[in-house]
């Protein structure tokens, strides 16, 4: 990432950006990462586009082959080599939306019918679409700042990135050749082809936008305590205890006057000081019995009987308090401990605060930059016409 980084400051500079950012942009707008599964074969080369050297057809210099502008489907069956966008002329198929659930689309279309499969396409397609556009129009615009031997100089860094991915991917396979590689990628119906232009134009995206988004200002002190104080609950842990329960059911003793006299039986016990969690094990019917009835530490306000939890947070440490008469049992509880309501202070948590707010800017300088660049675009997809 620094190569790419030191590479790309130099071109961009020129092209008159800002300096990049060596701290990855945190995106929710860009859609998924560059997918490791696709179509066997590369939409360019079906439909007869001659793709650039890297990033391939994210210029808006390229054309359909004899000259003919992109067309959409109006609603046919989505096949791999349909254009589902145009962004300022430069298309968007639907193979490069749906190259990441290629193993799944696969294993589905065998298992529903025609209709149901291309219901699936769509719905997928129309879920991630704007993702794709989103990264086509931060391509295009980068490569239209870029003089071309800016541009051949991306092209030949970024080849030289993938082909560190090649490498990776010949160690995950345990294969030794870029033949290999290939054969594999073939059986997931993908090829380095089109890792290699998901690869490019994924990071030439994110580059992008850590360039414009450098010079953020820095979070200061009260922007970080209104922060702080907007968002005290995240900070703050509500009281909690730990506790043993006895429960004596009316049910497993023939009814409530069965339960009663169960209940002097073990109150006689206790009130001869015999240990609570003993008296659990030997009387009490409820799902802790065997643990001596013990409850581990438990917040407040997680309770539905509001009666226990009223005396669990009130009731002197150690103390047992008085029997609950409810709909289908008797119960007691005593207090083993108790920890009161607990706020993180400001200084242990400002620096995650720092990185929350540096997060935000980010995400909203992403949404400017997306903004303008939308502004000027001329943008058009298969849900539009519908």
């Amino acid at each position: 990432m620094r190569n790419t980084t030191v590479v790309l400051l130099g071109v961009l500079s020129l092209a008159g950006c800002n300096k990049l950012s060596t701290v990855k942009v945190d995106n929710p707008v860009l859609g998924p990462p560059p997918p490791r599964v696709a179509l066997a074969q590369s939409p360019e080369r079906r439909e007869g586009i001659t793709p650039r050297p890297f990033g391939g057809d994210e210029s808006s210099e390229i054309t359909q082959a004899k000259g003919e502008q992109p067309t959409t489907p109006t609603g046919e069956f989505l096949h791999g080599s349909q254009v589902v966008a145009t962004v300022n002329n430069a298309p968007i198929f639907d193979s490069e939306v749906l190259e990441r659930y290629g193993l799944q689309l696969d294993k589905a279309s065998r298992e529903l019918s025609p209709e149901e499969t291309q219901q699936l396409r769509r719905q997928l397609i129309q879920r991630d679409l704007q993702g794709y556009i989103d990264r086509k129009l931060l391509v295009q615009t980068l490569r239209s700042t870029l003089k071309k031997e800016q541009v051949e100089m991306l092209d030949a860094h970024l080849n030289g990135l993938f082909e560190q991915e090649v490498n990776r991917l010949k160690g995950e396979m345990k294969v030794n050749t870029r033949h290999e590689v290939e054969r594999e990628l073939a059986k997931q119906g993908t090829s380095l082809e089109n890792l290699r232009n998901s690869f490019a134009n994924q990071r030439m995206a994110m580059e992008y936008l850590g360039a414009k988004a450098q010079n953020l200002p820095e979070s200061g002190r009260p922007d970080m305590l209104r922060y702080y104080e907007k968002h005290i609950d995240e900070y703050t842990t509500p009281a909690q205890v730990k506790w043993q329960q006895i429960v004596v059911s009316f049910d497993k003793h023939g009814g409530k006057r069965g339960a009663l006299a169960e209940l002097e039986k073990l109150i006689d016990e206790l009130k001869a000081k015999a240990d609570f969690a003993e008296v659990a094990r030997k009387y009490s019917d409820g799902v802790t019995a065997d643990s001596g009835g013990r409850w581990d530490w438990t917040q407040k306000g997680s309770l539905a009987d509001k009666r226990t939890e009223k005396a669990l947070f009130e009731l002197p440490e150690g103390s047992i308090s008085q029997v609950f008469v409810g709909k289908k049992d008797y119960q007691l509880v005593r207090i083993v401990s108790r920890r009161q309501t607990r706020q993180i202070p400001f200084a242990k948590v400002q620096d995650e605060i720092k990185g929350k707010l540096k997060k935000e800017q980010r995400t909203e300088a992403t949404k400017n930059v997306l903004t303008e660049l939308y502004a000027n675009a001329v943008i058009d997809t298969i849900f539009d016409k519908r």
